[in-house]
């Protein structure tokens, strides 16, 4: 039989700690690469689409044909990332400090938690100033960029936050009980991915430029940090 390890999650529906798995500590940080990755294969359709679009989509081509207008699978590749990144956060805060808000979906809360318990832990060091300025700077300037909708060409202000990171999950997002937030994917209709949005209009190397650069920071700076306790 499996043997647990005292590692506790807080559970806000329980308000009890939760026992956490500390063998599930490598599927924390396995599993969001996995949404990463998915969400960088959803780009490289949707980049070589756009080649054949304007080129000319060559005979016997067996590239995948969506039937809807091809723009539209930019909606599941940033909720595969913003989700992968959630699930990032809230795992390298499992195994750093042995629990998590389960019911915390606030990406930028997630992080700057995360940033808190860092700089909190210990003694100060080139290795833990070096993975505070990394989340500090390239992770939340990334994270800003879906959270507020930034990544949609005409949107320009931070005036409506993903705070349960879902804005790309339903065609409308309805505030709920617990928290006054405006319904975001209402606020980004001006810029949504309709047919006024041509594919050619969304920066989609941009988005997948992201994507690797913020799994390769969480993987490589920080992860393995917080993976084999140096900090």
């Amino acid at each position: 039989m499996r043997q647990k390890t005292p590692y506790f999650l807080y559970d806000m529906e329980t308000k009890k700690l939760k026992e956490f798995d500390k063998q599930k500590g490598f599927d924390w940080l396995v599993w969001p690469q996995a949404y990463f990755d998915a969400a960088i294969i959803g780009c490289d359709w949707l980049i070589e689409t756009s080649r054949h679009e304007i080129h000319g989509r060559p005979k016997n081509s067996e590239i995948y044909q969506s039937i809807q207008p091809s723009q539209y699978l930019v909606l599941p590749i940033i909720y595969n990332f913003k989700h992968g990144i959630e699930i990032y956060l809230k795992g390298l805060l499992a195994v750093f400090q042995g629990e998590y808000d389960n019911n915390n979906h606030d990406l930028i809360s997630l992080l700057n938690l995360l940033i808190s318990r860092i700089r909190e832990k210990g003694k100060s060091s080139a290795e833990k100033t070096k993975i505070l300025q990394a989340l500090d700077g390239d992770v939340r300037k990334i994270i800003k960029r879906y959270y507020f909708g930034l990544y949609l060409g005409g949107n320009r202000y931070q005036d409506c936050p993903d705070i349960k990171n879902q804005a790309e999950r339903y065609p409308e997002t309805k505030s709920g009980d617990s928290y006054d937030i405006p319904d975001s994917f209402s606020c980004w209709v001006q810029t949504s991915v309709g047919k006024e949005k041509p594919l050619n209009e969304i920066d989609i190397e941009s988005i997948k430029d992201d994507i690797s650069k913020i799994k390769s920071i969480l993987r490589n700076t920080v992860g393995k940090q917080i993976s084999f306790k140096k900090i």
